[in-house]
């Protein structure tokens, strides 16, 4: 069954340049941390990657930036 797209389950988060200035973020990291409903695990060595859960949900198939 398809799925109108403006009934699909979404969050959307907009921030803006100004935004980034004054919280002075220096790295996407930062500013996915600072964002409401998002987790950010960070990895401890550099050949592991970062683990970002949304909404609580870990392992999400899409994050669009």
């Amino acid at each position: 069954m398809l799925q109108a797209w403006d009934w699909a389950p979404a969050t959307v988060h907009v921030v803006d340049k100004e935004q980034i200035r004054w919280r002075r973020y220096r790295s996407l990291l930062e500013l996915l941390e600072d964002l409401p409903e998002f987790k950010v695990d960070r990895a401890s060595d550099y050949d592991s990657y970062h683990a970002i859960t949304v909404r609580g949900i870990r392992g999400q198939t899409r994050l669009v930036i």
